[in-house]
């Protein structure tokens, strides 16, 4: 199976019946296959960059410390006796070559040496394995340049993780770093009555109905995500994901938000803001934000349940600002991005009081919701706004980016139930999702 023309510094291990063995190929990757009696030789695994690799085997698990060209040591477990895979994580040692390895329990203890200046060597022990595959050492890529960012559609987030759990083509860590850098700085009107809401505060308040036949059906209480995506009709089995709603009169699930807690969370640690990163049509990427409300609170009209509103901003390629969308009342209007006030790379947005339109200045503000909009809301607060700024190092609430339907990202699962969030029009996040998308 290797020559001396296709491999190099070999190592062996046995897990279960099978056969372990690992080797450098001349391409510079380390390589594993595995041989399973009556079965033959199989890849198991391939790590880019690497020179030379040991292999040991406990308590059902591979472990596998390895040596790549940028002198790096990185070490894996796979899981549950399986092999190896892409999404697991490893640990990196900085420097030289594992030159004692050896397992206690499931404590991994190695002596590392390194090159050094001053010709000393670094001893390591007692390191903790993690669960989990291993992933390519993206750190002996080096740092990402600027042409590679200039020619990225995530420009200066660009980076070297290639994790990507929600399978849109974007390293997860980059989206989050764009959501981030441009998730807006909201201004509240000083006597606003209804606050916005996370998703897991709003469904323990709330209760699921179904609709059918002009029959509402009250089904559960204290909701919780998964229990919300994993419900199923006690009579014709139907599930949130199973349908999609047009209106409130039509076929199937709504949230009812009692009036006790239709104010939203005075805390701005229950609030949050929800991105959706994905690639467009201009080369770059498009971050969509939205806000969560219990209660929209109108003068003469649009008083409901349940309110999402939204915030949209295009990037070129390279990472540039092409435009900003706002909306109000359903209504976007887009923007270039000289228009909005910036605080930093934080577009600043104004919120009208009772019915949390979107504006970039108060006079927009005013003008739309006290006089063309005949008293819809109670406009902006020019002079004593609540200033909100949810990104790190803010003042409270947080950013999450949500991944993709069907494959959400930290435990956002709310984003495949389809179900009206108790408002008189299904939620701004279904027919905004994916605007202007790359296809």
């Amino acid at each position: 199976e290797i020559s001396p023309a296709s491999g190099a510094s070999p190592s062996a291990a046995v897990l279960g019946n099978d056969l372990y063995l690992t080797w450098q190929g001349n391409d510079k990757t380390l390589r594993m296959r595995k041989f399973i009696p009556g079965v033959g030789w199989q890849t198991a695994f391939r790590l880019p960059f690497g020179v030379e690799g040991t292999l040991l085997s406990t308590g059902g698990s591979l472990i596998l410390a390895a040596r790549t060209t940028c002198d790096t040591v990185f070490f894996y477990r796979s899981g549950n006796g399986a092999d190896f895979s892409p999404a697991g994580t490893g640990i990196a040692i900085t420097g030289g070559r594992p030159v004692a390895t050896s397992l206690v329990g499931q404590r991994l203890e190695f002596v590392a040496s390194t090159s050094r200046a001053d010709g000393h060597r670094i001893n390591v022990s007692a390191v903790d394995l993690p669960a989990g595959g291993a992933s390519p050492p993206s750190i002996c890529l080096g740092p990402v340049t600027p042409s590679e960012q200039a020619s990225s559609p995530l420009g200066e987030c660009l980076d070297r993780n290639t994790t990507d759990q929600d399978g849109d083509g974007l390293s997860d860590s980059a989206e989050a770093c764009v959501a981030e850098k441009h998730v807006p700085e909201f201004l509240f009107h000083k006597d606003e009555r209804h606050f916005p809401a996370s998703v897991d505060w709003i469904l323990p308040r709330s209760s699921l109905r179904f609709v059918h036949d002009r029959i509402i059906e009250t089904l559960a209480t204290g909701l919780t995500q998964q229990s919300l995506i994993s419900f199923s009709h006690p009579t014709d089995h139907t599930r949130p994901s199973d349908v999609s709603i047009t209106s409130p009169q039509a076929r199937g699930f709504q949230l009812d938000i009692p009036d006790r807690n239709q104010h939203g969370s005075s805390n701005r640690g229950d609030w949050r803001v929800y991105a959706h990163v994905y690639p467009n049509t201009l080369g770059g990427v498009t971050v969509q934000y939205y806000l969560s409300y219990p209660w929209s609170e109108g003068i003469a009209w649009d008083n409901h349940q349940g309110e999402w509103e939204t915030v949209q901003v295009r990037r070129l390629r390279g990472g540039r600002i092409h435009n900003l969308t706002t909306y109000a009342h359903g209504e976007p209007t887009t923007w270039e991005p000289n228009y909005p006030a910036w605080n930093g790379t934080h577009p600043r947005i104004w919120i009208a009081k009772g019915t949390h339109a979107h504006f970039i200045n108060d006079a927009g503000c005013r003008i739309r919701e006290q006089h063309l909009g005949g008293l819809v809301g109670g406009g902006c607060d020019p002079d004593r706004p609540i200033v909100w700024q949810p990104w790190p190092g803010g003042n409270g609430g947080a950013v999450f980016n949500v991944g993709e339907r069907g494959a959400p990202l930290r435990g956002q699962l709310w984003v495949n139930a389809n179900v009206m969030w108790g408002g008189s029009a299904p939620p701004s996040f279904w027919s905004q999702w994916d605007e202007g998308r790359a296809r």
